[in-house]
């Protein structure tokens, strides 16, 4: 398999930008620890909840919310199947509860609710920065995206 690594440019931006408070990130191809790094320090800043809806969800995804701290409700809605619901089941006996909720219809875009405050991403949380894509932090708030699920 090919390395695929961020040019010296785009390592450079990403360092100026590090400790700037960012609510919009572009992730070019290949920079997936940054976009990594990125969405950990996002699931870490929460205090009270996170909420992903994201239809492409594996044990990435499960390891990524599992950084938060374990007083912060997850949840994840997701079109999940039985691989999924297995590997839910063995992080839920080890590691704070994820909850999970079954997706009415597919969802297009991913939004990730931090608290009260909702971004959206282009691409599944697992696979952030294999290829060009972005996250945005709106202008929503959390009970726009949710009400819209139901």
């Amino acid at each position: 398999m090919e390395k695929q690594l961020c040019s010296q440019q785009q390592q450079v931006e990403f360092l100026i930008n590090i400790h700037r408070p960012q609510t919009e990130r572009v992730f070019p191809t290949g920079c997936v620890f940054d976009a990594w790094e990125y969405v950990s320090t996002l699931i870490r800043s929460a205090k009270v909840r996170i909420i992903l809806i994201d239809n492409y969800c594996d044990e990435r995804t499960l390891t990524l919310l599992s950084k938060r701290a374990d007083t912060v409700e997850c949840t994840i809605h997701t079109r999940y199947n039985e691989t999924f619901k297995e590997d839910m089941a063995k992080h839920n006996r080890q590691y704070p509860e994820i909850k999970m909720v079954q997706l009415p219809h597919q969802a297009h875009d991913r939004f990730l609710i931090i608290d009260n405050d909702v971004y959206i991403m282009g691409d599944s949380i697992k696979n952030l920065g294999h290829s060009l894509t972005t996250v945005l932090k709106t202008m929503f708030q959390p009970e726009d995206i949710l009400s819209k699920l139901k």
